[in-house]
């Protein structure tokens, strides 16, 4: 990470992003070409709501930014669950 003047600037591998929205944005289109997934989503939760920050949906619209789901409903809470169980 480096710092230009007054604005924060992300440096990741060499390309420079503004802020976390287009360095997230790139890395899920990225991976969604990697991985050959029509969906990938960056979530937040706080074990209640699990509410979509950033998503790429390259085919169907499966998931939105700004989605909320009840936390407990989401496959987020499994990959929780596991972590805390390992």
């Amino acid at each position: 990470m480096c710092k230009h003047m007054n604005e924060r600037m992300l440096d990741l591998k060499g390309k420079i992003f503004r802020n976390f929205d287009e360095a997230a944005e790139s890395i899920l289109h990225l991976m969604s070409k990697i991985v050959e997934m029509n969906t990938l989503f960056i979530a937040k939760n706080d074990k209640n709501t699990n509410r979509i920050v950033k998503a790429v949906n390259t085919k169907n619209a499966l998931v939105n930014e700004g989605e909320e789901l009840p936390f407990k409903e989401t496959f987020c809470k499994l990959s929780v669950d596991l972590a805390e169980k390992y």
